[in-house]
């Protein structure tokens, strides 16, 4: 049974694959001294000078190094100067227990005997009796096999959208790419819908208006008011677009508006609607609430954008620009909600602000790769 005091436990637990030689020396010493307990005269000058090494390894950075990174670098290092096994921390509690029982349990610790290691081991991070926090040890087997190699993490992260180009996909990103590629026909318009959901936040705070040299102060307390929705459809190449404020965006919300927005068409022979594939949007739930015969089915051609592709729907470039413009601050009523969208849709159409359009199949083709 070997037992090192908290300071070598404390380096087992924080050392490093890349200590310096200084460490080293200091655990071959400790070596030297395992055939007895690390307490009395002859373990203090060991014991002063692990500590000295744990001095230099906190110096070599700053911050909570990750605890497995940590357990298996001081594994595979200390397997290395060390030879042999090392138990976890043992108070003094523990090593009277062990001079009678060969056993080091107390506190939560469990030592296994070094000469068999057939039990299995775990040392839980506690205080010990001056209230310095002890960290988590654990038993390194004589097996070399079992000493697994540092594992090196990155933290470079990257979104990205896996769009499955099944054929059905293909199908569909086609259909709407050859529908933007039309000229305008007012005969036969393209509108796209989409909807945007809005918190309502107030201020507890008043804000202080801005000054010369001085910007808006906005205090960082706010009181939330619940949600608003905004249904959009927007005819990219007609500079027309059509909004609803609504508290919730059921389909006994959507399809009244899904009419409202149609019927800005009246002499329209057919008017091809762009969505994506939210339950709401697709006809059967449009069916289920206005009826199978609604006369706007009469006229209506949907196309519906891929799965995962609703980047497609050019209203979400125009949901984009009323956020930038309109929706970029505290809103904190529906009430007012309901003033502001109107006023920024008419601002825009009285702009007659349309949307360019520039991806073909050709950029498809392209940039998916396809034949």
């Amino acid at each position: 049974m070997i037992y090192i005091r908290r300071s070598v436990d404390l380096i087992h637990g924080r050392a490093r694959s890349t200590l310096d030689r200084k460490a080293a020396q200091v655990f071959r010493a400790v070596h030297e001294h395992r055939g007895s307990q690390s307490k009395g005269d002859q373990a203090g000058p060991v014991v002063a000078e692990v500590r000295r090494g744990l001095d230099r390894c906190r110096s070599v950075g700053s911050g909570r190094r990750h605890e497995e990174d940590d357990l298996e670098g001081s594994q595979a290092f200390l397997r290395g100067q060390l030879g042999c096994s090392i138990v976890g921390q043992a108070t003094t509690r523990s090593h009277e227990k062990s001079d009678a029982r060969d056993r080091g349990v107390h506190r939560g610790d469990r030592v296994c005997d070094t000469a068999n290691g057939a039990r299995a081991h775990e040392h839980h991070a506690h205080q010990d009796m001056f209230g310095t926090a002890i960290s988590r040890g654990a038993l390194v087997r004589d097996d070399p096999g079992r000493v697994k190699e540092p594992r090196h993490e990155t933290v470079e992260k990257k979104e990205w959208c896996n769009v499955p180009l099944t054929p059905e996909a293909i199908a569909r990103m086609n259909d709407l790419l050859d529908l933007y590629a039309r000229p305008y026909d007012p005969l036969e318009p393209v509108i796209c819908i989409d909807e945007k959901t809005k918190q309502l936040v107030e201020d507890i705070n008043p804000s202080l208006s801005a000054t010369p040299g001085h910007e808006m102060q906005i205090d960082y307390h706010y009181r939330r008011k619940g949600t608003g929705n905004i249904f959009l459809s927007v005819e990219p190449k007609g500079g027309v677009r059509v909004t609803r404020v609504t508290k919730r965006k059921t389909s006994v919300d959507f399809a009244p508006f899904f009419v409202y927005a149609v019927d800005q068409y009246p002499e329209a022979t057919k008017v091809h609607v762009v969505m994506d594939n939210y339950k709401t949007h697709l006809a059967g739930a449009l069916k289920k609430i206005l009826g199978e015969n609604h006369p706007v089915f009469l006229k209506v051609v949907f196309h519906y954008t891929p799965t995962r592709g609703s980047w497609l729907n050019q209203a979400e470039i125009e949901i984009g620009i009323m956020g930038a413009q309109c929706l970029n601050r505290r809103i904190g009523s529906l009430e007012i909600l309901e003033l502001e969208v109107p006023a920024w849709t008419n601002d825009r159409n009285d702009a007659r602000a349309m949307i360019s359009w520039k991806f073909t199949k050709e950029d498809a083709k392209r940039v998916f790769k396809l034949e």
